[in-house]
């Protein structure tokens, strides 16, 4: 029994995928903050902003298609 089989299971899962999409918003914001240093000519913490913004992005549009996934199959009716 998966945790998307109940009602319950699916508030759970897009409520995780919310709490989890908005930490890593706040990521990507702390990281663009970081990532204006480039042009201060601090490469350092420009580069750890430019990881920062890509990689929360990246978790961002993760998160996006793992709930385009589990409402298709669940829309389907498989298990």
């Amino acid at each position: 029994m998966t945790a998307t089989d109940s009602k319950t299971g699916q508030f759970a899962s897009t409520l995780q995928r919310g709490i989890l999409g908005t930490l890593l918003g706040i990521v990507a914001i702390l990281g663009f903050g970081l990532l204006r240093e480039l042009a201060t000519g601090n490469l350092l913490w420009g580069g750890v902003g430019l990881l920062l913004f890509v990689g929360a992005g990246y978790g961002i549009i993760a998160l996006f298609l793992e709930g385009y996934d589990e409402g298709r199959d669940v829309s389907r009716g498989e298990q």
